[in-house]
This record gives structure tokens, sequence and C-alpha cells, in this order.
């Protein structure tokens, strides 16, 4: 049997694999994964060794890491003997959970800021600081997603334990609600504030009612309504507050953009969010389901296993099945399978629930209607008479979230609604996955400030030298003012900079022409389904295929839209990117000559000027938007949408007319409006790439001279003044030697806080 040794960091995303006592050679697969986290590798990881091994199928795998990871592992490893009949047995070594590294190194960075030296390598760094507020920002946005009557808002109330949001008609759910948690209240006791699209406060409320949310939620000028309250079900931690967001469906939204929002939602692939997405197993195939589908499977599909694990499958309403009738649970999720698979979703992992039941077990008995203590008296009767009805019976979960369940010794009424499942699974994707990327950035944050402080300190240090020495150095210093003068003031480099270090990559012209090709492609399937059919029809049928036809450009399009905005997100990163090695180089062309040798001080020089971050981000509120929603809005609205050009014809047999609406051309026409609204759209997006090229370009220049030259020449005039002063240069050494002590021990805690 083949010993496999794997050890694996989340926190600092690093994998350590040892086969039958040795490291993977340099260049295979297994090498190839050390630095990429184990969700992008687990789910290949037996077949490699298969590979690997020319069909040896026995192994004895030692894992070093956490519980979710090493849950993955299991679940690898049982796919690995069930599709290719391997033996693998594995034994786990626990590593200490996400969120006590979080604590750990929250208390360090609290130690850090009481340090009279290393605070400021810290505090007032524009890249230390995005880092460390991407790690201890609390909030945790789970997206709640469904088309119509699949019972969202009654999901929603459930969570909240009592009832909020409108739910008798769920066509009148047409704005973004936004639930914070906040544990201190009530449960039934909301508060909430109603806003509009300049994010202006229209209305509040300190107590939130159905009643005010009925009509909040009519009003044409609310685009959002942020909701504070306790929301039940979910661990309470003083690390993460939970954000639920119930989103308006795509085919009930009162506001064009709100399908768009709800659809970024799903596309961010960036951020990673918890989707919930919600469906009626009684309806299923419905069109616009069937839209949202195919894009959830577009995004499962490109982010490994975390980008399966984001998307959570609940069928609602499973109390309306009557096994007394026939009705067979397991047949039905079978059927859902089937349908999220003809959908692109490979092995979706599925949730059943009677989110009605829950709510129902959580309002306030004194609350309830005489219809709903009707409605509970039936529920609880079946599911506690019928053991198929136990939902919980069909959950994929892990046993960690049964063991979490466990836990929290509900009534087995409340388990079986399946609802308290789902809810833990939302506390097993915050350890699994946000934790340990918030980890990950407060360690790159605290360790870029350690560079630092050693860059500087090693500088100090080095001029404890003889006088002969110190007065080479003060020689090599005037000539870098001179080579700094000559290098970086110059009206001709800033101009390279400007011409040369923002150019679009060939990369970004390519992916904005695959949007479009992507636009064009969904268009001519439009025209396909249309020929599949009779394409001579009544008026009314060709109405409804015209309109069927409008929803689905219009998916398209705000589908483009999304991707055009993480494409300029993406640019704007690669620029950064191509600009801050521009920078690099310029800073070694300064010192990367035989006028200026190679010794310690002025290498040290070298490093701080390297370390220096700049923050070129573009926030989302700068995108030019507004160009390209004027297209987007048209089509939505509906304005290329021309009155029918009716044809017709005399039946003589019958003796009457009739019309008809050949479809075919009727769609080809309006297809010219498409064009030229997709050729408007794609103007806009390049005009875009453009802008933010010399937005780009301009942040570098400014930052060469507010920022590099100010901090060149003040670095040169310090070591000057502490070279001439022997007093201060001994004050400065001994300094330079204590933070250089401290800093060390303060890394190995960091590295002690984050070891597996």
């Amino acid at each position: 049997m083949n010993k496999v040794e794997i050890r694996h960091n989340p926190f600092i995303v690093d994998t350590d694999f040892v086969i039958n006592g040795k490291a993977p050679a340099e260049g295979s697969r297994l090498a190839d994964y050390k630095k990429l986290r184990l969700q992008r590798w687990v789910e290949g990881i037996f077949e490699e060794l298969l590979d690997m091994f020319n069909g040896a199928a026995s192994f004895q795998v030692e894992f070093t890491g956490v519980e979710s990871d090493y849950l993955d592992l299991v679940d690898a490893a049982a796919e690995a003997k069930k599709s290719k009949g391997m033996e693998i047995a594995i034994k786990w070594s626990e590593a200490a959970p996400s969120e006590d590294r979080l604590n750990q190194i929250k208390n360090l960075i609290e130690e850090a800021k009481a340090h009279p030296e290393f605070s400021r390598f810290i505090f007032g760094n524009a890249e230390t600081e995005r880092y460390l507020n991407e790690a201890f920002g609390k909030d945790f946005h789970v997206y709640v997603v469904a088309t119509m009557s699949s019972g969202k808002s009654t999901l929603i109330n459930a969570m909240l334990g009592d009832d909020l949001l409108p739910a008798a008609n769920e066509a009148t759910t047409a704005t973004i609600a936004e639930i914070t948690d906040n544990e201190a209240m009530f449960q039934g006791k909301f508060s909430g504030k109603r806003i509009n699209d300049q994010g202006e406060v229209l209305d509040s409320a300190e107590t939130l009612t159905l009643e005010t949310m009925t009509d909040w939620n009519k009003s044409e000028d609310t685009r959002v309504i942020k909701i504070e309250g306790n929301i039940l079900g979910v661990k309470e931690r003083d690390t993460v507050r939970l954000v639920l967001t119930d989103t308006p469906g795509p085919n009930n939204s009162q506001n064009a953009e709100h399908q768009r929002v709800t659809m970024g939602y799903i596309q961010n692939s960036r951020e990673n969010p918890l989707i919930i997405y919600v469906l009626n197993a009684q309806q299923l195939g419905i069109s616009d389901d069937n839209n949202l589908l195919r894009l959830v499977a577009e995004e499962m599909h490109k982010g490994g296993k975390q980008g399966r694990d984001r998307f959570i499958f609940v069928v609602n309403k499973m109390d309306v099945f009557d096994p007394e009738k026939g009705e067979d649970i397991p047949g039905v999720l079978d059927r859902v399978k089937t349908y999220l698979e003809g959908n692109g979703i490979d092995n979706p992992l599925v949730f059943p629930v009677s989110a009605n039941l829950l709510r129902l077990l959580r309002k306030p008995t004194a609350k309830h209607t005489r219809s709903e203590r009707s409605s509970l008296g039936g529920m609880a009767s079946l599911f506690e008479e019928e053991p198929c009805m136990n939902m919980m019976e069909y959950m994929p979960v892990t046993s960690k979230v049964k063991r979490s369940l466990a836990e929290k010794a509900m009534q087995p009424l409340e388990l079986a609604s399946g609802l308290p499942a789902v809810e833990a699974m939302i506390d097993e994707y915050i350890e699994k996955y946000n934790f340990p990327h918030r980890v990950q950035r407060a360690y790159d944050a605290i360790q870029g400030a350690i560079q630092r402080a050693i860059n500087e300190a090693r500088v100090v240090e080095e001029l404890n030298k003889s006088k002969a020495e110190l007065d080479k150095i003060k020689g090599y210093i005037c000539t870098l003012k001179e080579k700094k003068k000559k290098a970086s003031s110059s009206a001709e480099y800033k101009e390279k900079i400007l011409k040369e270090g923002v150019g679009i990559p060939e990369e970004g012209i390519e992916k904005t022409e695959a949007v479009m090709k992507s636009v064009k492609s969904g268009i001519s399937g439009i025209l396909r389904d249309i020929q599949a059919g009779d394409t001579r029809v009544s008026p009314k049928m060709a109405q409804q295929i015209m309109k069927r036809a409008e929803k689905d450009v219009n998916f398209l399009l705000d589908k483009a839209l999304n991707e055009y905005e993480s494409l300029f997100e993406w640019v704007q990163e690669n620029l950064r990117d191509s600009l801050n090695a521009e920078y690099q180089k310029h800073v070694a062309s300064i010192f990367g000559t035989d006028e200026l040798p190679d010794i310690p001080v002025l290498e040290g020089v070298k490093n701080m000027l390297s370390g220096f971050s700049f923050d070129f981000s573009i926030s989302r509120d700068e995108h030019d938007q507004d160009s390209i929603r004027v297209g987007t809005k048209t089509v939505s609205a509906g304005k290329w949408y021309k009155p029918w050009s009716w044809g017709s014809t005399r039946e003589v047999d019958v003796y009457e007319d009739r019309d008809y609406v050949d479809v075919e051309q009727a769609w080809k026409k309006r297809v010219s409006y498409i064009d030229a609204y997709s050729g408007e759209l794609r103007g806009s997006v390049r005009k875009r790439l453009l802008e933010i090229g010399r937005e780009l370009g301009g942040y570098f220049s400014a930052f060469i001279s507010d920022v590099f030259e100010k901090e060149f020449g003040k670095l040169l005039s310090d070591l000057e003044g502490q070279i001439n002063n022997q007093k201060e240069l001994e004050r400065a050494v001994q300094e330079a030697e204590l933070l250089m002590a401290w800093v060390n021990g303060f890394r190995q805690k960091l590295d002690r806080a984050l070891m597996v």
C-alpha cells in the first residue's frame, strides 16, 4: 500500500505532499498544487495518484489540516472508490479551526498597534489597510434567489422567526430587502430604512412591520430596504455578521435593473457570496428558472469545488406532497435533480424543505391566525406520522453539519422541516471559505508591514560603520540624488508612463469580443428555437413568442453588462500589476549601474523604495455605467419592439379573414435593432477601458511626482543627517536594533498562530 502524507494550510494556502517518504518531483502535478487551495485540486487528487503509480489503487493517506478540508478529502476518496475501485484509508490529524486563527491575528494586530514604532508600518499604508478591512469586515452576504411562487419570502420569514416579508403574492416582491443580523434584538423585532437609487433614505421605522414592508415594497422609488433583526438558526459569532438579501425574481421585478443586480450576485466569482436558490418542486421548468440556472451552471463550472459549494439548491413546499396519495418523496427529488442536470448543473446537492412548517413552528403562537393553526396541525400530523416526510433523511450534509444540528437540541419537527440543515450549511460555508480567506488577507497585510519594518531597520543598522565607509556612502547618496533627478523628474519619463504603461492588454480586448460573441450566439439560439416550431402563427401566439424572446434578449444583455463590469476590474488589476512592474524597473534602473556598488545600505534603500504600495483601484461608483445602460434600458423597456406588421391571407372555404404572423421574419427584423444596441454597448465598453487606462496612467504619474520623489528625497536626506550626526546615528542604530528584535519575535508569533 502506498503512503501519501498531505499537510494543507488554508491560511497561507500552502500544501506539502510526501509520497512514500519523498517530495513529488519538481514540475509534477502534485508540486503544482502546492500554492493552490485544497478545493481547487481535491476532486482530482486520487486520479493523479492512480496515474502516478501506473494503476496501483491502494493508498494510505495521512492528512493534516482543518476539518472542512478533511471532509472534502473524504468525499473525494469515496468518489474514487466508487468510480475507480480504489482502496483508500485516511487518517486525520486535526488543526485548530479558522475562527481561532482570525482571533489570534486580531490580538496580534492590537499588539502591533500598541508598539510606538511598528504601528506606523501597518496604519497609514493604503494596501495594508485595504487588506485588513477585508479581513476584519464582519458582514457575510447570503443571497436568496428564486422565480415566482417558490415560497422564497416564506423561507426568509422562517429564518427570521416572524412574518416580515410579504408572501401572499410573491409578485409583490419587487425590491431588494437586505436583512442584517443583530443578535441583540428580540425575535420578531425589526427596524428598517427605505432607500432610493441615489442612496437617499426616504423612510425609516424603528419598529418595522409586515404592513410597512408591503407599502414600501410597492413604492416605485424604492431601490432597497435595509433591515436589522435577529436571524435565527445561524451561529452567533463575534467575527461574523450575516447579511441575508431577498432578491427580486427576474419575472416579477418592477425595476428592470433589479434583474441585472440579481444576476450579478450569481456571477460574482470574485467575492463568492453564498447563493440559496429556491425551487418549487411543483413548478419546475419555468423559463426564467432555465435562464438563471444555466447562468448558475456556468459559474459552477468556473470555480472548482467552491464554485459548486456556494450554490445551495433548496426545494421548497415539500409539505404539499402526501405519501398516502402515492406521492413518492425520493421520486420528487430525483425529478428535481434531473431538471437541474438538464440545465447543466452536474451532481446537484438538493435540500428539500418545508419553509412554511418551520415558519409556523418558530412564529409566536399568539400571532397565529385560525388558518395557520389549522395548517400547522395538518403539517405536524403529516410529518410526524410519515417517516418518509423527515427531510433530514434526504439532506446531503457532512458529519460536521449533523453534529452542529445535534448540538442545537431542536424539536424533531423543526429538524424534519429541513430548513435548519440549510442554516447549518451557511455556518459551514463561513468556516470553510470565509474565515480562511480573511485570515490569509490579514496575514498578507501583516507580512507586508513586517518586511517594510525590516527593510528600514536594516538600512539604519548598516550605517554602524567606520567614518571612511560612511564618507563613501555619502558620495554615493549624492550620486543617487542626481540620478533620481534625471530619471524621475523628467517630463520624458512621465510621458513614457502615460504612453507605454497603460495600454489595454490584448487579452482584455479579446475578453470584450468574447462577451459580445456570447450575446450573438444567444440571439442566434433564439432564432433556432423560433425556426424549430411553426413559423406562421396567430397574432396572439406571435406576441407570446416575441415577449419570450424579448425577455431572453434582456437576460443576455444583462449578463453581458455584469461580465463587462468584471472585465473592468480585471483590466484595472492587470494594469496595476503592469504599472507596478514598471515602477520596480524604474527603481532598479536608478540603482543598477556601475556607478553605485552593491552595498547593503544602498540595497536597503532600494528595498524600501520597492516596498512602497500604491493603490490605483477605481471604485465601482466611478464606472461609466450610464453610457452602457442607455442601450440596455432601451431594449429592456421594449422601445425596439415596434408595432406588428401583420400579414393576412383569405381562406375562401370558410369565408373569413384570419391574421397570421411570420415570426421568423418578425424576429429577423428586430435583430437589426438588437445589433445596433449591441454595437453601442461594445463601443461604450471600449471607451470605458481606454478611460481606465488613462486614469491609471494619471494616478501613476502623480504617484511618481507626489510620493516616490518625495519619499526618495526624504530617505536620502535622513541618511545624510544620520551620517553627519554621530549621536543621532548611534540613537537611530540602537532603535533599529530594538525594532528588529521586536519584529522577529512578532513574526514568530504570527507564524505560530497560522501553523498547521
